[in-house]
């Protein structure tokens, strides 16, 4: 059985971003005339690094959350420094459902990017999946050293590619990042838990990313998607 675990779509942005109070209660009412329901504004605790004098300081930003739902923990996070739309499905859901969350959440940071006309110099989408696929742990789970082919506690993998795809006609770079993470539980069965990075290149950090570019990277996302992730989740 192949669940969905979490799905971030997040866009980096220039250090000290600020958000005014006009700017909120426009989106509340953006989200509300969208469909977007069910969001209430929230400070989240942080801590900070101040570099000069080399201490942590408390601080707070702003988010918006969707309480009292027990199958999805939603988190909109308008840090100075990105904005994140967080989906943690707490009880799993079908991997058939992921492009409709994606629709949802790319429709959420596009708002966010028109109402406070903010351009971005990142974009990225995370997704976590959980696999029960005894036969998938085998064939991805290759030990070179056979002290660790039974019985293994954890085992994981990092991979990471350069493409070259397009945003508004430009080439960008993009990283491609798979991570596998297979954990074995009291009763010695495992179980793998699947991780995909898909973002643009911090190589290029200028700012140039409206919600015109977030839709073409959604598009280029769906277009490539199945040449790099595993046959069990596509």
């Amino acid at each position: 059985m192949e669940q969905l675990k979490i799905l971030q779509l997040s866009c980096f942005l220039t250090n000290d971003t600020k958000i005014d109070d006009d700017v909120i209660m426009n989106l509340l009412i953006k989200f509300k005339e969208s469909g977007i329901n069910g969001y209430l504004p929230n400070v989240l605790p942080i801590n900070e690094l101040d570099p000069k004098n080399n201490i942590i300081i408390p601080n707070e930003v702003l988010s918006f959350i969707s309480p009292n739902n027990n199958e999805i923990r939603k988190q909109l996070v308008l840090d100075r420094d990105r904005f994140v739309i967080n989906y943690e499905f707490l009880k799993g859901v079908d991997i058939s459902e992921l492009d409709a969350f994606i629709e949802t959440e790319s429709k959420i940071l596009a708002l966010l990017l028109e109402e406070t006309k903010i351009i971005g110099k990142r974009l990225a989408m995370n997704i976590t999946y959980n696999l029960f696929n005894q036969d998938l742990i085998s064939e991805i789970f290759k030990s070179p050293i056979d002290f660790y082919k039974e019985d293994f506690a954890e085992w994981s993998i990092r991979i990471n590619k350069n493409s070259k795809f397009e945003i508004n006609n430009k080439p960008e770079i993009f990283n491609i990042i798979s991570d596998y993470r297979v954990l074995s539980n009291a009763n010695s069965a495992h179980s793998l838990e699947y991780h995909i990075d898909f973002n643009t290149s911090q190589v290029n950090m200028q700012e140039r990313f409206d919600s015109k570019s977030l839709g073409d990277f959604i598009k280029r996302f769906k277009e490539n998607k199945n040449n790099f992730i595993l046959e069990a989740v596509k």
